[in-house]
This record gives structure tokens, C-alpha cells and sequence, in this order.
């Protein structure tokens, strides 16, 4: 073999080596695209979860926001009876009539779903939200949530305190009584006002009225899961 064909062969084994290399890259650059384009599908298919569980989350907060606003009010109206002078067979049947469904020994907890969150961080795709909106609205959502858990076992275990109290000094009881006749027996009114008045009761009662915080988070609760159903919405 002659140096031209020594030449010619050895260009051509470097053409076909070249050929290979752009080959394998263009592989892998189609590999790693795909990889990308399947992975933004998954991270998109978790943010969607996560859209649905906040959505159910504010069906069921308004529901409870629903309930804490009629304990309120019925707890305004408890504390008026037990503070006024003097109260009719009218003023206690009406109060029962209105609120019984609604009094401030009914403890709740607001119960959200967590599930698209968590397999959210399990999946290791959460980085890939770093410094954007999506990433800042998620962590106030769950973290708020943290907050209003707290915040709920404050109130119901005072509540719950409170109501071990009445327990106690029999006060459920003999109000129960009065109820199931009706209010009918003599001095039925004077001793149902003087249980309003019983210190755990009342205690119950002026903590239920006093739950600014509380609606404060479920507020802002309300605000973040509705912008972050949104831009989730925009992600694409």
C-alpha cells in the first residue's frame, strides 16, 4: 500500500471516528432532552396533585370558616346573657334555638390534605422550583398551615379545659336537665344564668369570641393557595 493510500484510509477511519463522536452526542443530546421534557412531565403531574389537594383544602376551610363564624356569634350572644343583670325564659329558649348547633365546647381542626406535598419533596424534583414563585408560594401554603395547626390546638385545649371544669362542678349536667324540660321549672332561668356565668363557661366562651389570629391565618391561607393554584396554572 502506497502513502496515498495510507492517507486516503487513514482520513476516512478519522471521518468515520468524527461521524461517531456527532452521532453519540446528538444520542445523548436527544437522551437528555427527552430526560428533561419526561421529568418537567412528572414535575408537572406532582404540582397538579398538589393543585387539586389545595383546592379540596379550600372547599373544607370554607366549610370551617362557616362553623368558627357561627361559634362566634353564638358566643358574642352567650357572653350578653351571662353578663346582663337579668335574662327571660325568652332570651335562654331563643339562645338555644339559634345556637345550639353552635356552642363553644365544639372544638374543630382544620385537616389538610398533604399528600401531593410530600411526595412532592419525596420525589427530589422540588430543587427544580428553586427561586421561583411556584417554590416561595409552596413553603408559606404548608408553612401556614403549620401555623393555624398550632393555633387550633391552643384553642381547643383551653377549650377543652374549660370544659373539663364544667364537668367537674356538674354544670353540663344540670344545664342538660333544664334544657330537656324546657326551662319550664320555677327558678329554671335564674339557674341556668348563674351557669352561664359559672367561670368555665363563660371562659369557653370569651376565648370562641376572641379568634383574630385564627381567621387572620385562614385568611392568608384563603390568599396564598388561591395564587399558588394559579401559577401553577401558568406552568408549562
Amino acid at each position: 500500500m502506497n502513502k496515498n493510500q495510507t492517507g486516503k484510509y487513514f482520513k476516512y477511519a478519522i471521518g468515520e471516528i468524527i461521524l461517531v463522536v456527532i452521532g453519540i452526542l446528538i444520542a445523548l443530546q436527544i437522551n437528555n432532552w427527552n430526560t428533561k421534557k419526561q421529568e418537567h412531565i412528572e414535575l408537572k403531574g406532582y404540582l397538579n396533585n398538589i393543585s387539586k389537594n389545595i383546592k379540596t383544602d379550600l372547599s373544607n376551610l370554607d366549610t370551617l370558616l362557616l362553623f368558627r363564624n357561627s361559634v362566634k356569634l353564638s358566643a358574642i350572644e352567650f357572653l350578653k346573657i351571662a353578663d346582663s343583670p337579668s335574662v327571660s325564659s325568652e332570651d335562654i329558649k331563643n339562645y338555644f334555638k339559634n345556637h345550639s348547633n353552635y356552642l363553644a365546647i365544639f372544638d374543630t381542626y382544620f385537616r389538610a390534605d398533604l399528600s401531593g406535598f410530600e411526595a412532592l419533596k419525596n420525589s427530589g424534583y422540588i430543587g427544580k422550583l428553586h427561586n421561583s414563585n411556584i417554590e416561595t408560594l409552596l413553603f408559606k401554603y404548608y408553612e401556614t398551615i403549620d401555623v393555624i395547626a398550632a393555633e387550633e390546638s391552643s384553642v381547643n385545649n383551653f377549650v377543652e379545659e374549660m370544659e373539663n371544669e364544667m364537668f367537674k362542678d356538674n354544670v353540663v349536667r344540670a344545664l342538660l336537665k333544664m334544657l330537656r324540660r324546657g326551662f319550664n321549672e320555677p327558678n329554671d332561668i335564674d339557674k341556668t344564668h348563674k351557669i352561664f356565668q359559672h367561670h368555665a363557661f363563660a371562659g369557653a366562651n370569651f376565648r370562641m369570641s376572641n379568634l383574630k389570629t385564627l381567621f387572620e391565618k385562614y385568611n392568608q391561607l384563603q390568599k396564598t393557595g388561591s395564587k399558588l393554584i394559579h401559577q401553577i396554572e401558568l406552568y408549562k
